[in-house]
């Protein structure tokens, strides 16, 4: 009776029920899962895999890989899967679209499950929904786009934008982003000239609770005006707060016709009164045509002819006189004015350009006559034949020139850069809007303000030529050197209305006259080193003989002279004074690179880390002490006292720089050096090295102190404190190795 009354429950069940084993196949169905799967009974699903008589599908409609079927997901896991949208594909074709949740059952000895209870209906209906409604948003959003203007959203009460369309970005060159998160961002961007007078309609029609219809400009990002068409409508959401939905129209060449035709009346209503203007009238109804006296002349014509449209006409250049009778034609037909510049010639064979302006009179609808003016304008056209002659030389030689061509209007500001000015900075053509503050702001920091002080100079007048060389940043963040040279041209008054010029790249001759300098420095250096050590070794030579005398009578003295007597102390002061002395000297023969000197190859790592117990001790205890030894370091050949010595020097130096607590590390490496690298190094081969370095928080050194710091006796410590020898012997023996000393150091602010 239960187990009757369960399968009859189970089968009555609304949703696909199933059961499925450890391998995936159904074991038991109910008929809702046979209906849904488009099988003739449940017992039909007994043994089948999902997989072998349908294609499952992800939701976006590709072939979902077995690993990631709800049910073998739930027996590899041991977890159910909740609400997982999947599509099972027939063999006829045919999707059916199911919502699936598994649960775990029956957990064998593993703890793992040997059946997964499969739910789930069919979502079929809801799917093709939902693809609908994407779709119908793909097509609203298609539209939107496809539209020629900015749609948008915003709060009635706020007036601030809660969506716009992409175009806004493309017709005023703000991001939507800008759009969307500033508060006053339509009343911020609307032109000065219009804003008070578009809000106020803006607000007064939605008080009123009236869509609204109007135009304004508003600063495009570029600093363009744009005249806009705003067609706004009230709305609500779904909450009932009242919001502003509109488009925005770019009229700006609509205005542009409307203001160039509003200008073209004004002048045809005053060519009647200026001298040298003919004029014209064709009455439609007899096709009578008439011209004023000076129409009359440019044709060279008498007074007496009476001309007919035809022959109006015929005076026209042939390769004009299809433009001409175009022009008239439509303007009769649909009163559309023409204003045309075409080539003419008068009754005496002579060519000249004339203007033909004309439009219709309308009366009922439709045009009754027709008039206009007449001008020869031959001069202007030969004088705009010759300007672009003139111009096309112009660039012509500018794109010759390997310098770049500038050329600066003082009376509107405005600026002309070269393609080849741009290239020298790797900008192209339409990259770099040209602009003095273009110029400005590419200029070094470091030369702005000379440069531009050179420049107002010479415009004043101050400096006879304006020639000058500074830094000018690349596209690519670095600095190149620019020569740059101009003249300006000037009114009667000797105000300048005019400047042009030329850049010229001078980069690689700053670089190799930079390069020129520091190998010069270095030799200057190296022979000035290498004089101080010639000296000191000489003199260290010469004074250590004097002392093996004094240091050898001293010691005969005190062998005859009682000790304890005053005799005999003083000979021990002399003596000891010797000792000292020898000691300086053997310190400038070290410099010098005099001294004999018992190099083997050792492991520096080694021989130092012997010395930090004594180096402890001599930088005291309040300096600590780092010691970072290089892995692998490669073995050297130096005399090992030397490099106690080395060591010594250095961090006795260390320690006087070190104002109480502080800090010296010791540090070892393999190092590769190009010929790049040693450019500040005389000396150095380029290759394997290894290198020795010492540094400390000290107080540090500017460079007056950096230049003299290798020399015999230079400190700066006080009296009685240092020799000034010490660096100098670091500086020597280091030579003598074949190696290098490198310094940096910087004075540490108080």
């Amino acid at each position: 009776m239960t187990r009757d009354f369960t399968a009859e429950t189970f089968d009555a069940v609304a949703f696909g029920v199933a059961v499925a084993d450890a391998e995936a196949r159904f074991v038991a169905a109910n008929r809702a899962a046979a209906r849904i799967l488009r099988l003739p009974g449940p017992e039909a699903l007994h043994g089948q895999d999902i997989g072998g008589s349908w294609t499952v599908l992800r939701e976006d409609g590709s072939p979902m890989p077995r690993e990631e079927w709800p049910i073998v997901r739930t027996l590899a896991t041991g977890r159910p899967c909740h609400d997982v949208v999947l599509g099972v594909a027939f063999p006829g074709g045919e999707v059916a679209w199911l919502l699936v949740t598994t649960e775990p059952i029956a957990p064998g000895p593993d703890g793992r499950p040997t059946r997964v209870v499969l739910s789930f209906e069919d979502i079929t209906s809801r799917q093709r929904a939902v693809a609908a409604l994407r779709a119908s948003e793909r097509r609203y959003s298609g539209l939107v786009n496809s539209l020629d203007g900015i749609v948008w959203e915003a709060d009635a009460r706020t007036m601030r934008f809660t969506w716009v369309s992409p175009q806004a970005e493309r017709f005023l060159g703000y991001p939507v982003r800008d759009w969307l998160d500033g508060p006053t961002f339509w009343q911020d961007h609307i032109h000065p000239d219009d804003r008070e007078r578009a809000v106020a309609y803006c607000l007064e029609c939605t008080a009123r609770g009236e869509d609204h219809d109007f135009e304004y400009r508003m600063i495009a990002a570029d600093g363009r005006v744009v005249w806009l068409r705003d067609l706004v409508t009230l709305a609500r959401d779904e909450g009932g707060a009242p919001l502003l939905r509109g488009v925005m129209f770019d009229v700006t060449t609509r205005r542009r016709a409307e203001d160039a035709l509003r200008a073209s009346e004004e002048l045809l209503e005053r060519m009647g009164r200026v001298a040298g203007v003919g004029g014209w009238e064709l009455d439609l109804a007899g096709m009578t045509l008439r011209w004023t006296a000076q129409t009359y002349r440019i044709h060279e014509v008498p007074d007496h002819f009476v001309p007919t449209v035809e022959q109006a006409i015929a005076f026209y250049a042939p390769e004009a006189r299809p433009l001409i009778e175009a022009a008239v034609q439509a303007c009769i037909a649909e009163a559309t004015p023409y204003d045309l510049e075409l080539p003419f010639d008068t009754a005496t064979g002579r060519r000249l350009w004339v203007r033909a302006v004309g439009q219709a009179q309308v009366e009922d609808g439709r045009p009754v006559r027709l008039f206009g003016a007449f001008q020869d304008i031959t001069d202007r056209k030969l004088a705009e034949l010759e300007m672009r002659r003139s111009r096309e030389q112009f660039m012509l030689a500018v794109q010759g020139s390997r310098d770049g061509i500038w050329d600066w209007d003082l009376r509107d500001d405005s600026l002309f850069f070269s393609a080849r000015w741009k290239e020298m900075i790797g900008y192209a053509e339409a990259e770099l809007q040209p602009s003095m503050r273009t110029f400005r702001e590419h200029l070094h920091p470091d030369d702005r303000d000379r440069v531009l002080g050179e420049l107002r100079r010479y415009l004043r007048g101050e400096l006879d030529t304006y020639s000058t060389e500074f830094r000018f940043r690349h596209k690519d963040g670095s600095y190149v050197w620019i020569h740059s040279r101009g003249e300006a041209l000037r009114d009667a008054r000797g105000v300048p209305y005019r400047m042009a010029g030329s850049h010229t790249d001078i980069t690689e001759r700053k670089r190799a006259e930079a390069e020129r300098a520091r190998l010069q420095e270095e030799l200057l250096q190296a022979q000035k080193m290498e004089s101080i050590g010639r000296l000191a070794g000489g003199v260290a030579h010469d004074f250590n003989n004097m002392l093996s005398v004094i240091l050898g009578h001293a010691d005969l003295a005190l062998e005859t002279v009682p000790p304890g007597t005053p005799v005999h102390d003083d000979l021990r002061e002399i003596r000891a004074a010797a000792v000292r002395s020898a000691g300086l000297t053997r310190q400038l023969l070290g410099f010098s690179r005099r001294q004999p000197i018992e190099p083997r190859v050792l492991d520096l790592n080694d021989t130092v880390g012997g010395m930090l117990k004594l180096l402890r001790r001599l930088i005291g205890e309040e300096i600590e002490l780092a010691w970072l030894p290089g892995p692998g370091l490669w073995p050297i050949a130096i005399d090992p006292a030397q490099v106690d010595q080395i060591l010594a020097n250095l961090l006795v130096n260390a320690r006087d720089a070190i104002d109480g607590v502080g800090q010296v590390r010791i540090e070892t490496a393999n190092v590769h050096r190009t010929a790049a690298d040693l450019a500040g190094e005389a000396g150095l081969a380029p290759g394997p090295h290894v290198m020795l370095a010492v540094h400390d928080t000290g107080s540090g050194m500017g460079p007056e102190v950096l230049e003299h710091l290798f020399e015999p006796f230079f400190t700066t410590k006080g009296v009685g404190r240092g020799t000034g020898l010490g660096l100098a012997n670091v500086y020597g023996i280091v030579r003598q190795h074949g190696g290098a000393v490198t310094v940096a150091s910087k004075v540490s602010p108080a």
